[in-house]
């Protein structure tokens, strides 16, 4: 399938909660252009090319946090789903969930939720055009003899509730024993799903429809458990070994690797030797001819007009600080274009010019030792009402609501300790409750939200009080204050630090 305008730039709104997330750094609300990164382009574009081929393929996608992984979903997703649905290929972003590690389950899960109806036709146009079912279950050579009876009253019936019923039976939806004998059927052990995943991705591509299963944030599931992970891998590694059954579509895995995570080939070799071909790692951007193009389009982003060799060699300067991360060279460029601060504000290089780096490892190895930052929305509040108190500010601190009341200011300051990106809505929902709450009361409110989080304001876009977010670590603004409650001769340099690392809002 030809898409030769792939990686082309498209429109970009002009809301300005788009340009404040974009000031932000918050790479996700980003997917209109993608700089730099050629072989990662190069090589998703040839997937897509062999889509509507004969075999289904695969990329495993890795790079270190915030050099824009979810980027890459987020532009497919705009360009196939919104942009240019002609192309009948749907792109199905989704984050992984350590909850169910079986990645065959996982994706019945996403075709039962949104492709029935197209299977029910799929079903009725094979037998309108008298095609060979078995073709979509490999002739029922193999292991996919487990599933002939099962195929076979499937393409027996002609009622859409009875098909809606047995394709329910095939994704495990229904498990009872009872459906099964209801159709005279063999009850389906949880690895035929496999197969029933091959019979129905040959459905949809039947139907002329092909899917690119996006699967993000993988490093979810070992930061809850190996064993997981492990029985992750395995179902990726069977799936991958049926690819040469399935006529197209595409999958997408991706995992933030930092430096001391261990690599596939130590965790899973059987997996990585499927997949060595399909590995691709996003660098951070460090050549001078992609940071100008990137300067290029934030310029058009902000409808500025810097110059751009004045603008890079400012960033260049800025290279000694260490901006390993996409996401920090498009905070800095912005910060640059909107001539709101030329300065690099990093805690690390903070720390060393107040002479502070030992005294806050020290604390924060401590507080690890003491199991400090468990449960950290509990414990927060306490250091934060010290240092609140001794600066004579009159809040209202609402340890159980996370956010406490500055009643000269007129502001709220709200706290949010969850990283999981699926608690966000959660959390706009309390913000508007809270922001209902207080009405009389606040002009601002001001949210703390962690960094891996990357809460955007186009999250909050029907809110019209002022609105401020600020990307913090919740564990090291803790550490900072429990340095401050327990150091009252730094007191004074550690004021600095903590102002400056929550934008002069503490």
């Amino acid at each position: 399938m030809e898409i030769n305008n792939i990686w082309e730039k498209l429109n970009i709104p002009v809301k300005d909660s788009f340009r404040k997330d974009i000031q932000e750094g918050k790479v996700p609300e980003l997917p209109y252009y993608i700089v730099d990164q050629e072989d990662l382009k190069q090589k998703i574009k040839d997937k897509i090319f062999a889509i509507d081929g004969d075999r289904m393929s695969t990329s495993y996608i890795t790079a270190a946090y915030g050099n824009g992984k979810t980027n890459v979903f987020r532009y497919l997703e705009l360009f196939f789903n919104k942009t240019y649905s002609s192309f009948n290929i749907d792109v199905l972003y989704s984050r992984a969930d350590p909850e169910r590690v079986d990645l065959v389950v996982f994706l019945l899960k996403k075709i039962e939720d949104i492709y029935l109806d197209q299977i029910i036709d799929a079903i009725k146009k094979s037998k309108e055009n008298d095609y060979d079912y078995s073709k979509f279950a490999y002739e029922f050579q193999e292991s996919f003899a487990e599933i002939k009876q099962y195929t076979d009253k499937v393409f027996a019936s002609d009622n859409n509730e009875e098909l809606k019923e047995l394709i329910y039976l095939g994704t495990g939806r229904l498990a009872n024993k009872r459906y099964f004998d209801r159709f005279e059927l063999a009850h389906l052990k949880d690895y035929n799903r496999r197969e029933i995943l091959v019979l129905f991705l040959n459905l949809i591509a039947y139907s002329g429809k092909y899917l690119v299963f996006g699967i993000d944030e993988v490093e979810k599931i070992p930061e809850r458990s190996k064993i997981r992970f492990n029985h992750f891998l395995t179902s990726y590694r069977e799936l991958i070994d049926l690819f040469n059954k399935i006529n197209g579509h595409y999958l997408i895995i991706a995992i933030t690797q930092e430096e001391k995570s261990q690599k596939l080939e130590e965790v899973n070799y059987a997996v990585y030797t499927r997949v060595k071909p399909d590995i691709i790692t996003i660098q951070p951007i460090s050549s001078n001819k992609d940071k100008k193009e990137l300067i290029k389009y934030l310029n058009e982003v902000f409808g500025t007009n810097n110059d751009v060799e004045e603008v890079l060699k400012l960033i260049n300067k800025l290279s000694n600080l260490k901006i390993s991360e996409n996401r920090l060279l498009i905070q800095e460029i912005s910060k640059i274009l909107l001539s709101t601060s030329n300065e690099f504000t990093d805690l690390n290089q903070i720390l060393d010019e107040k002479n502070l780096k030992e005294e806050y490892e020290y604390t924060h190895d401590n507080l690890i030792k003491d199991d400090a930052f468990k449960n950290i929305h509990r414990k927060f509040f306490d250091p934060l009402q010290y240092y609140l108190e001794s600066h004579n500010r009159t809040e209202l601190v609402r340890k159980q609501d996370r956010y406490f009341l500055d009643a000269v200011a007129n502001e709220i300051q709200y706290f949010i300790f969850n990283e999981d990106k699926d608690n966000i809505e959660n959390e706009v929902i309390n913000i508007k409750d809270l922001l209902i709450k207080e009405k009389e009361n606040i002009n601002k409110v001001i949210i703390y939200s962690p960094k891996q989080l990357e809460l955007g304001y186009s999250n909050f876009s029907n809110i019209e009080k002022q609105l401020l977010i600020i990307d913090y670590d919740p564990k090291e603004l803790f550490t900072l204050l429990e340095i401050y409650r327990e150091n009252i001769d730094l007191q004074e340099s550690l004021d600095f630090i903590i102002s400056s690392y929550t934008k002069n809002q503490l």
